[in-house]
């Protein structure tokens, strides 16, 4: 049985407790907050402009499931944001090993292995790439289903809802989300 809170009992409450108060800006780029009505998370709208959003998802597009870009760990992502070496995922691809040299604990042999992770990368699927971009709501089995209906994406135009509906089994919410995502973000050049 999973345990859950049925009431709250006042009574055994210290005098002291004061209530939570959620933060209505990010405390790293200053953006507005959000809280999704049903949702237990507060999230910052910032995106990409935040740095802190900017390193999670530039680990998360480098990652074993995702580009699986062999070498780039977490402190190189670091490194290269607090930088302002990289901006949006593209940005790594232009990496070379000249500027990858100038990080911590990185020599040239190293910095070379990771161009060249960063080039075998660029030879990934559809579906892999897809999950890379960190969409809101969209793992690997809804970026895998997008095979179905890429035939059908256009000129960078999603296709219409209602077509999509019919070959896909995730939820209208990650399906619109999914839509919405491309059209406004640039994220590859």
């Amino acid at each position: 049985m999973i345990p859950q809170v049925v009431n709250v009992v006042l009574s055994e409450r210290p005098e002291e407790t004061r209530p939570i108060v959620f933060p209505t800006h990010c405390p790293v780029c200053g953006s507005d907050v959000e809280r999704v009505e049903g949702e237990a998370v507060t999230r910052c709208t910032g995106g990409l402009i935040c740095g802190a959003q900017r390193k999670e998802s530039l680990k998360h597009f480098v990652s074993r499931r995702a580009m699986d870009v062999d070498g780039m760990g977490d402190k190189i992502i670091d490194q290269l944001v607090e930088r302002e070496y990289v901006h949006t995922p593209a940005d790594l691809f232009r990496l070379t090993a000249g500027k990858l040299t100038g990080l911590d604990r990185m020599g040239p042999k190293s910095a070379q292995n990771v161009v060249n992770a960063l080039e075998k990368a660029k030879a990934t699927t559809f579906a892999r790439f897809l999950y890379a971009l960190g969409i809101r709501e969209v793992g690997e089995a809804t970026a895998a289903g997008w095979r179905l209906i890429s035939v059908r994406w256009r000129r960078c135009r999603p296709p219409p809802l209602t077509s999509c509906r019919k070959y896909l089994t995730w939820g209208l919410w990650s399906l619109r989300t999914s839509l919405t995502f491309l059209p406004k973000r640039v994220i590859v050049t």
